[in-house]
């Protein structure tokens, strides 16, 4: 029996043994063999790569195609760190008249004042130009809206103003939203709020100006969303003051297309969706708290007292202010005058200095020194726009 068993378990070991020695099949043969050609292993990549390619072709051969977008950092940062020198350079000269810049420039210096300011709206047109080229297309806004101010509204104002404060002895600071993060060559402090998200910019300003409020006799407000500022002013127990030079519901309302191509005036006599009314109320509660309001013009007065209710004792028009040479100082007679500017001695020409603005109604004025009857078809219209817009004259 013993034996028997024990040559039963010789058997199994023999089995076990020879099952644990793997026999290679055919393929396996074949296999080692491939493995060994390059061809082989590079076919198999290629393979790969065409299999990868039909997974994932919805991704690859989308209806939006890739594209290749190269910046010049180097031309970007000098065009935008050299845009605010620039810009200060050419508000001085608009401060300047004729007399005072010949009588302050250098004597080897040969430009005249025009000159000079060609120069300088040729080195901000350069600079924008470059930072149009490499900036998203969402992104323009912001050009847009630095054109509009480069030689016009606060960015000339305040300066003078400021200036015009100081030299009867005032003390003045300003806080402004500007790119440049320390402004400098005023004769007063000028504290910068950097560009950013249009909300946290709103927000720094009310605590700057809540804060530097109690230092100060009056707040003067240079901007249509005043909401923040007048509030911080009314919570330090300041008087502010406001002037503004358009309807800001309408203009906002008109920039973001909740009132059609509705104009100013259409404006004032209709009813608008929500956003329309809430813009409008906000407005009409910033005017109620302020002091004093400072128009620019009778028909913006009007808006105020007719469409929002304001005390007509609190809104006074002053006109903006003409800064160039006096009319006894041209001495040329009218004759002269249009030889030396190239016109037609036989017509009369009207004359518009403004940023193209809707609102400025400059399609009328063409329309009406065309279409007028009699004489009045013998006038003419030279229009000078801002910046690239418009510049130049109509016959």
């Amino acid at each position: 029996m013993s034996d028997e068993r024990t040559a039963l378990e010789g058997q199994e070991e023999n089995l076990i043994s020879e099952g644990s020695t793997y026999s290679k099949d055919y393929w396996d043969l074949v296999g080692e063999q491939l493995k060994k050609r390059w061809l082989f292993k590079g076919s198999l990549w290629v393979l790969g790569v065409l299999y990868g390619i039909a997974i994932f072709a919805p991704l690859i051969a989308n209806d939006r195609p890739y594209k290749i977008v190269a910046v010049d950092y180097g031309a970007y940062s000098s065009a935008l760190r050299s845009l605010s020198p620039v810009t200060r350079g050419l508000t001085g000269l608009f401060e300047e008249t004729e007399e005072s810049y010949a009588a302050g420039r250098g004597v080897t210096s040969g430009l005249d004042f025009e000159r000079a300011l060609e120069i300088e709206r040729e080195a901000i047109d350069t600079r924008l130009a470059t930072l149009r080229r490499y900036l998203p297309e969402g992104d323009e806004a912001s050009l847009v809206l630095f054109e509009e101010e480069i030689e016009a509204g606060p960015s000339v104002y305040v300066p003078s103003f400021g200036r015009f404060l100081i030299e009867r002895g005032h003390e003045v600071k300003v806080i402004a939203f500007c790119s440049d993060p320390a402004p400098t060559g005023y004769p007063f402090e000028v504290e910068s709020i950097a560009r950013g998200p249009l909300p946290l910019r709103y927000l720094v300003a009310f605590w700057r100006v809540f804060r530097e409020a109690k230092n100060f006799d009056v707040v003067y407000v240079q901007e249509h969303l005043a909401f923040l500022h007048v509030l911080a002013a009314k919570l330090r127990g300041v008087p502010c003051m406001i002037r503004i030079m358009v309807d800001g519901s309408w203009e906002i309302a008109h920039r973001k297309g909740w009132c059609g191509d509705d104009d100013i005036v259409t404006f004032q006599g209709k009813r608008y969706g929500w956003k329309v009314s809430l813009v409008q109320r906000l407005q009409r509660t910033w005017w109620c708290w302020a002091k004093h309001i400072i128009t620019c013009s009778d028909f913006l007065r009007k808006i105020l007292v007719n469409t929002y209710g304001v005390e007509r004792e609190k809104v006074q028009t002053i006109f903006n202010a003409y800064h160039g040479p006096p009319a006894e100082s041209v001495k040329e007679t009218r004759e002269e005058a249009c030889e030396a500017l190239g016109l037609r001695q036989d017509r009369r020409y009207l004359l518009t200095v403004c940023r193209l603005m809707v609102w400025k109604q400059v399609d009328r004025i063409i329309q009406s020194a065309q279409t007028g009857d009699g004489a009045e078809k013998s006038e003419g219209s030279i229009l000078s726009g801002i910046g690239r817009k418009l510049r130049g004259k109509s016959d």
